[in-house]
């Protein structure tokens, strides 16, 4: 388990799921995701291409390939920025699946990284939980339901931050009683 890395991982999800929470009820809000997600998609592909154009790679064969990749990404990011409707469904499964990794990655962490740390067995709970959440989220019709969805994934992503942070602060806890 590397502490740092996943205290703030584990911090930037809580964020993620105070946002959702505090704006759930927002029109537009899974749009608005979705053009974020767009303008994250088209600035690596601008950096890219950007970097074709300078000669990034002496390679010719691995030079087509960033150049076609960037080019791509670019390509995604600006249709979802200026055509958000058709993501914004896709988007929703896209959390509810993010839910159901976040739930089996601590799983793991606690089955495999915490081997012979003595972790207590009620951190397997909210793990748990969200993983059946993400896949309730997935089988439910979502288009009429957004303003639920959101809150409610933002509720199993701060569940799983605190989880993370409880994993966290337990392991170091139990390295320090056993070095």
């Amino acid at each position: 388990m590397n502490g740092k890395s996943s205290f703030w991982t584990n911090l930037f999800i809580l964020a993620g799921g105070i946002v959702l929470i505090c704006m759930h009820d927002r029109v537009n809000l899974l749009s608005w995701a979705v053009f974020i997600l767009g303008v994250l998609f088209a600035i690596p592909g601008i950096i890219g291409l950007i970097s074709a154009m300078r000669g990034g790679s002496g390679n010719s064969s691995v030079g087509t390939v960033s150049t076609a990749s960037a080019a791509g990404s670019l390509l995604i990011g600006l249709i979802m920025i200026f055509w958000p409707a058709p993501f914004v469904s896709v988007f929703v499964y896209f959390l509810g699946a993010v839910l159901i990794l976040f739930g089996l990655m601590q799983i793991w962490i606690l089955v495999v990284g915490g081997r012979g740390m003595g972790l207590p067995g009620w951190l397997y709970i909210l793990p748990v939980c969200v993983l059946i959440t993400g896949i309730v989220l997935i089988c439910t019709p979502i288009k009429e339901t957004q303003a639920i969805f959101t809150l409610v994934a933002g509720i199993a992503m701060v569940c799983d931050a605190v989880n993370g942070l409880l994993i966290y602060l337990t392991a170091a806890e139990a390295k320090k009683l056993n070095p």
